[in-house]
């Protein structure tokens, strides 16, 4: 019955700052994302307990890039060749990152 809190509190400021009873959709949109949100903590506090925090992060991070890619596969044109090259372009980077370079110097100093 947890969950039922933010989902009152979210439908009341809706209304309040509608000055109406009225949902539109936009509202409505923002009361299934409260929905969401709520179902989301929910289940993180129930896997804390029972999984270590880098597995349940990495599980996170990985659903959301399989939801996302599945998304724009779907809602979007995909050249691959772009797709490649963003992707070089981000692993690059995040080399530079763990080798604590700037990776928009050419010259990098020697260690």
């Amino acid at each position: 019955m947890l969950w039922f809190h933010p989902m009152y509190l979210a439908f009341t400021n809706t209304a309040i700052l509608n000055n109406a009873c009225q949902i539109s959709y936009g509202d409505l949109l923002q009361l299934i994302g409260t929905f969401f949100w709520t179902a989301h903590i929910l289940l993180i506090d129930h896997f804390a307990r029972r999984i270590e925090a880098f597995k349940l992060a990495f599980f996170q991070f990985m659903t959301c890039a399989l939801l996302s890619l599945g998304s724009a596969l779907v809602q979007e044109t995909v050249i691959l060749g772009h797709f490649t090259e963003k992707v070089c372009e981000e692993l690059n980077a995040i080399q530079f990152a763990l080798r604590g370079d700037d990776p928009r110097s050419i010259y990098s100093k020697p260690r």
